[in-house]
């Protein structure tokens, strides 16, 4: 299906040195392949089938932060500076979202860490008030309940 755009520069030359002025109807078959999408980009010519041309497409592509954004604001355009755009867009978005999952995946390994040592000190307490002073410093679930449990044990080694 060829797309429709109206000439919105004063002229453009089109195939077999066809000029059109400004306000002319054109189509696809106007213009050697693909020199429609680049006269569109260039704000030569406006697309008369699509609600946004494809400058106005790729800067809001360009505003995406998910790739589902990207997908919704594409939709079913087919131009090809369009498509580039938004699959260099969503490469862009999964680089992002991948180094974002590892750094969290790393934050995650260095908190565990932070937990194992802290549960070695609490095994090495042997007074309550040992354990209460760790209490004051954390707010770690698994180390409030690793505290929790220590109190019991040593109340309970005290009862004996």
């Amino acid at each position: 299906m060829s797309r429709k755009y109206e000439v919105i520069a004063l002229s453009v030359g089109g195939q077999n040195n066809k000029i059109f002025k400004n306000g002319d109807k054109v189509d696809d078959s106007n213009f050697g392949k693909d020199r429609a999408d680049e006269l569109v980009k260039g704000g030569f010519l406006k697309p008369l089938d699509d609600k946004k041309n494809a400058g106005e497409l790729i800067d809001e592509i360009g505003t995406a932060e998910t790739v589902e954004q990207v997908d919704e604001i594409v939709g079913d355009y087919t131009q090809k500076s369009v498509l580039k755009a938004a699959k260099e867009k969503k490469a862009e978005l999964t680089k992002a979202a991948e180094e974002l999952a590892l750094e969290e995946q790393i934050k995650a390994e260095e908190v565990q860490k932070l937990v194992d040592a802290k549960l070695v000190e609490i095994a090495k307490c042997e007074t309550v008030a040992q354990v209460e002073e760790l209490v004051a410093e954390d707010d770690n679930e698994v180390i409030k309940k690793a505290i929790e449990d220590k109190v019991a044990d040593i109340k309970a080694a005290e009862q004996d």
